[in-house]
């Protein structure tokens, strides 16, 4: 594989959605502009399924582990666990099929440094395929940034606003009724 080649592989995929979330949506109170940035889920699954550095790394198959008796199963990635078995089965398809899990994880992320005093949860996409020992490791880049969302400071938001009344506090469900 030549030098370039494997610099393809290498590019990670564009932003391609941005949107703003302005005034229009909230009227009635002070607001700023938020930015929404993501990437396309399926490009970075493709990406991640065309690197060269994780391909020794990706279980396609399912398999069935045993201990030394044949008695205890072994369940220690997705590919060994009952569930893939039987969505194959329940699905009808040959009992080889690849199935394709995939993770989410978000974290609390402060741009201070960059944007100003803006803090965004980070949305972070792997697929489940990867052997865990892979994914686990951070130096070897299994996890994929998909989108920054971020977080409101307005003064509008239910979190932030106080309840005027009992009948307004009656007409919201109990999970947003603080004391």
């Amino acid at each position: 594989m030549s030098f370039w080649t494997w610099m393809g592989y290498l590019r990670s995929p564009q932003v391609s959605i941005e949107e703003t979330i302005g005034p229009e949506e909230f009227p009635d109170g002070k607001h700023e502009d938020l930015v929404l940035i993501l990437r396309n889920a399926e490009e970075c699954a493709d990406y991640l399924l065309g690197r060269p550095d994780l391909s020794g790394e990706i279980i396609f198959e399912p398999e069935v582990i045993f201990a030394d008796d044949d008695e205890i199963q072994i369940i220690n990635e997705m590919p060994t666990g009952r569930r893939w078995h039987q969505i194959l089965k329940d699905a009808g398809l040959d009992p080889d099929a690849t199935l394709g899990g995939v993770l989410f994880g978000s974290d609390k992320t402060h741009l201070t440094h960059y944007a100003g005093d803006v803090k965004v949860h980070a949305l972070y996409m792997l697929l489940g395929n990867i052997k865990k020992d892979t994914r686990s490791r951070t130096s070897k880049r299994a996890w994929i940034l998909i989108a920054y969302i971020p977080i409101c400071k307005w003064e509008a938001t239910l979190e932030h606003t106080e309840i005027k009344s009992k009948a307004h506090a009656q007409a919201l469900p109990p999970s947003a009724n603080w004391p």
